[in-house]
């Protein structure tokens, strides 16, 4: 009686009977040919098929109702009727897919909630191992439908998947590619292979990455994603399929990967890091990847990038970047500043008392962090230029006479009669003292305790280098 109201256009009314029979949902498919359904699927042949979902955009092979004579119409009355046979087709199957949409919808709840039972049941087998052996015939049962011998608790699974796929074939055949779209989004098991090429081929972008991501198909998005941001990028692409991608897409697509597979985020990342720099590093600091995975990671693919990265993990918290990566940082910055050395002393124009915002960068950190190697940095210094960077290193590796020496003479340039004076105000303090205590008395840390105060006084002038002197009196102890 469903046939019989199917082939006489009560479509709904006859998938109601078919609901209401508790037939098989591939009993129902089988009257729609043009549905594609995964390869195990054995779909059963009623008394009579018609297929009415073909060929789209006109979803249909059509059927027409002429009779012979109608041949020998004359061609004006023949091309009114051809029209008209046409839109009748179309509206059928229009029709008879929205019918199909309906039971299957009606369908899937129960269906969906037992293949997600088999899953779990699945998961927990695993979990325990194969204790069950000897059972093994108890798993299994030969197949109905001609599949050979399946595991028993894949059924509901399968009959998901041939739902889910004819589902997302009729959505799109009747132009709800939304409704598609929000099938991808939630669980479903629509088979890969075959609602990626329908979507390819309808140029469905955004549903087949919803496809890959719900088949944790990573790779394949990412890929898909960046081909489709390049081609928004050409001026050439007028597409307005592609026109929404841009690189921030993938960024966003990347965001949950982070705690799952760094190694994958981080391949991609490299594929907007020049674009989206900012946003970029932020989804490292954001997603916690190590930071020295990135930094090497970055050391060999981005090596511009790397710089910024550790400042902004510095930045954020001081106590998160490790000795490596600070030395890491300064190792960076010195590199910049040898270049751009190098680069003015070419041209004759170096000036020691010039500061670019890498040098000013490299003497903070000097400074600041302690995470380096001073002398393995000494070694990269050239010996007539720089002697500010290599007072402080002296200074961190407690050479503070030769550190000194350099400030009055190269940094400062304080004259020869200026320096002895306050060296004789240090030695003036000698007489002063009883023999007992000058026997508890460093008088090379006298020294240098009236020189640090007389520079402090002169560094009120100057506070922009007050830094200095944090680094370079480090290690310096009163008796």
């Amino acid at each position: 009686f469903a046939h019989y109201l199917f082939d006489t256009g009560s479509y709904e009314e006859a998938m109601e009977h078919f609901l209401a029979s508790q037939v098989d949902i591939t009993y129902a498919l089988s009257l729609y040919p043009s549905i594609v359904l995964p390869k195990t699927t054995v779909v059963p042949e009623p008394e009579r098929l018609l297929d009415i979902s073909s060929d789209a955009p006109s979803l249909s092979r059509g059927s027409s109702g002429m009779s012979d004579d109608m041949e020998s119409s004359p061609p004006a009355q023949l091309s009114e009727l051809d029209e008209n046979a046409t839109l009748k087709s179309k509206k059928m199957s229009h029709n008879t897919l929205m019918a199909l949409i309906k039971f299957l919808q009606k369908k899937r709840s129960s269906i969906i909630e037992k293949a997600t039972a088999e899953g779990t049941e699945e998961v927990v087998l695993d979990a325990v191992g194969d204790n069950f052996t000897s059972h093994d015939s108890t798993r299994f049962k030969k197949s109905s439908k001609g599949r050979g011998t399946i595991p028993m608790y894949s059924g509901a699974r399968e009959m998901a998947a041939i739902l889910d796929t004819a589902l997302l074939q009729a959505l799109l055949l009747t132009g709800q590619s939304s409704a598609a779209l929000e099938l991808l989004k939630g669980l479903n098991y629509c088979d890969v292979k075959i609602c990626e090429e329908i979507l390819q081929k309808k140029n469905h972008y955004t549903a087949l990455l919803e496809l890959y991501k719900s088949n944790a198909r990573h790779r394949e998005a990412l890929k898909l994603l960046h081909e489709l941001v390049e081609e928004s990028k050409s001026n050439q692409s007028q597409d307005e399929h592609t026109q929404k991608f841009n690189p921030e897409s993938i960024i966003e697509y990347l965001k949950p990967l982070c705690g799952t597979d760094p190694m994958l985020v981080l391949e991609f990342s490299m594929l907007v890091l020049e674009s989206c720099p900012t946003q970029t590093i932020e989804l490292f600091l954001s997603g916690n990847i190590p930071a020295d995975l990135v930094n090497s990671y970055l050391k060999q693919y981005s090596p511009s990038m790397q710089g910024r990265y550790l400042e902004l993990m510095l930045a954020m918290n001081e106590n998160s970047i490790s000795g490596n990566l600070q030395n890491e940082m300064v190792q960076i910055y010195l590199s910049e500043v040898l270049d751009w050395y190098s680069d003015l002393s070419a041209q004759q124009k170096w000036d020691e008392k010039a500061y670019s915002p890498t040098r000013k960068k490299l003497l903070s950190a000097l400074e600041s962090i302690s995470g380096y190697n001073p002398e393995v940095l000494l070694k990269r210094l050239p010996a007539d230029a720089l002697y500010e960077e290599r007072a402080i290193l002296l200074g961190k590796m407690n050479q503070h006479e030769l550190a000194l020496s350099l400030y009055v003479h190269k940094v400062f340039l304080i004259n020869q009669p200026v320096f002895l004076l306050i060296r004789r105000m240090a030695m003036d303090i000698k007489p002063l003292v009883t023999e007992h205590e000058i026997k508890h008395i460093n008088w090379r840390v006298l020294q240098a305790t009236i020189i640090k105060l007389f520079f402090s006084s002169l560094l009120r002038l100057m506070p922009s280098r007050s830094y200095i002197w944090k680094g370079f009196f480090v290690g310096t102890s009163h008796p």
